[in-house]
């Protein structure tokens, strides 16, 4: 194991074009370390199925200080990865870096909308059309929770939706921009 002297300041990843980098360079991005007895250790890169963090809180459980993203079809998964990057390391619209809890919602939150893409037999983001997020607000409305019987929740919805909103916000940093961003 290669011994790397510790950063003198935490370390952040720092803000990637994915659009402009090759997936070897990508998959070696470090996602997150930490410093244990004086010694620079990587618990995430950018390849892993699997993001680690450290910096979450305490008082939370295990499952949000990690990303999985083997819950999602290999068809997406790289375009999810590369926004949750981008969203840890730029944040939404000029807005400041998300936390690693809020990267972990994030990616849960799009969920539902991945899952619409693939009931529909949509394998490509970047050809999705106006049409589509349309249909899935409109689906998304009318759907019943099964817990209360009833439409889903104000909450609810608008988790869903800014999920997508932030997933056609972020994607100008990724390889399959969608092609509403242009």
């Amino acid at each position: 194991m290669e011994s790397i002297a510790p950063p003198s300041e935490p370390f952040f990843p720092k803000p990637v074009d994915f659009s402009k980098t090759s997936i070897d360079y990508q998959n070696r991005l470090i996602v997150s370390a930490v410093v244990i007895d004086g010694e620079f250790v990587i618990l995430s890169r950018f390849g892993d199925d699997t993001w680690h963090f450290n910096n979450t809180p305490t008082n939370t459980g295990k499952y949000p200080s990690s990303i999985q993203f083997e819950i999602y079809p290999e068809v997406y998964r790289q375009t999810i990865k590369e926004v949750a990057f981008c969203y840890l390391t730029r944040g939404r619209d000029s807005r400041r870096k998300a936390q690693e809890s809020s990267a972990h919602r994030f990616v849960v939150s799009l969920n539902p909308f991945i899952k619409y893409l693939e009931r529909l037999g949509l394998p490509d983001i970047q050809k999705l059309q106006q049409p589509i997020f349309s249909n899935f607000v409109h689906e998304s409305r009318s759907l019943i929770s099964d817990i209360t019987k009833k439409p889903l929740g104000k909450s609810a919805l608008v988790q869903r939706f800014v999920g997508v909103e932030a997933l056609y916000e972020l994607s100008q940093y990724t390889k399959t921009e969608s092609p509403l961003v242009s």
